[in-house]
């Protein structure tokens, strides 16, 4: 884009048009189904390469109206999953990994979550973006939203000065993760912003990242994510059957006789199942402890 040098040291394999192109071409992944953490940081910082990390306001939510569709989503979600954590009776340590499933459920999900909690720099980031659009936030169900965000932010600030997620492992060794949060959040509060902003070289970037943008055809939705079927009662039995068949049951040898005349009892449907099985939304959700991308 020029605004270092006018001829790289080293020619890039990727340009961001590429880059761009890449991102519109995979499907999006809805929260909270596994993968849905990493999507979401990718789409985050699509944004911040457009508008140069904010170095040049408003944003323009016609250069990928679906992407601000699935942050404002996104946004609706985690701010549910902090109000639910909330409400239940469960430590801070917990409570910031509860997805919002029937408590039977509980227990398989934080098996799975891991440790780290990313319900602040979710929400930051996502109301971050949003603000930048520099759209009115009243009278609006997402304008309230942004709000309720930025109330939410402003009660995780701590004496020490930082912000933290409920559950949030503060570990200051551990600097981007200890620092991170509180980046987002002190980005996302910046209520007066310049637009667009006095850096000409932020300037210089944004309009190759749009015209990188328009070449990628960003302003197209993404594909729609493969349809999942489920298998009926029937497919699941006959799998079971042939599971017996294919296994049999050992028994002792002075049984063996009265066993062979005997043909074991079949199970229901529902038992031979696999616990939150025919692939439902509920048996896949997960949650990635990785950040889609580092800034």
């Amino acid at each position: 884009c020029g605004i270092l040098w006018e001829t790289p040291p080293v020619k890039l394999e990727f340009g961001v048009a590429r880059i761009l192109a890449e991102v519109r071409a995979r499907p999006l992944t809805e929260p909270p189904l596994a993968g849905f953490i990493d999507c979401f940081y990718l789409m985050t910082h699509v944004v911040y390469i457009l508008n140069c990390f904010n170095g040049y306001l408003p944003n323009r939510r016609a250069d990928c109206p679906w992407l601000y569709s699935y942050l404002e989503r996104c946004l609706t979600f985690w701010l549910r999953e902090v109000r639910d954590a909330k409400k239940a009776k469960v430590s801070d340590a917990v409570a910031s990994k509860l997805w919002a499933l029937p408590p039977s459920k509980h227990f398989e999900v934080l098996s799975e979550l891991g440790s780290s909690a990313d319900a602040l720099d979710a929400i930051a980031e996502a109301a971050d973006n949003l603000r930048g659009l520099g759209e009115p936030l009243e009278d609006s169900t997402i304008g309230e939203a942004v709000r309720e965000a930025f109330a939410w932010l402003l009660g995780q600030q701590e004496e020490d000065g930082f912000f933290y997620s409920p559950g949030q492992a503060r570990d200051p060794a551990d600097e981007y993760n200890h620092l991170h949060p509180t980046w987002t959040a002190v980005a996302a509060l910046q209520l007066q912003r310049k637009a667009p902003g006095p850096s000409p070289r932020c300037a210089a970037w944004a309009r190759h990242a749009q015209a990188a943008a328009l070449e990628a055809n960003l302003a197209k939705p993404p594909p729609p994510p493969p349809a999942v079927s489920a298998p009926d009662d029937d497919e699941e039995d006959e799998e079971e059957d042939d599971a017996q068949v294919a296994a049999p049951a050992v028994v002792p040898a002075a049984a063996a006789t009265t066993a062979a005349t005997k043909r074991p009892p079949r199970l229901a449907g529902a038992q031979a199942a696999a616990p939150g099985g025919g692939g439902s939304a509920a048996g896949a959700r997960a949650r990635s402890t990785s950040r889609g991308a580092a800034k």
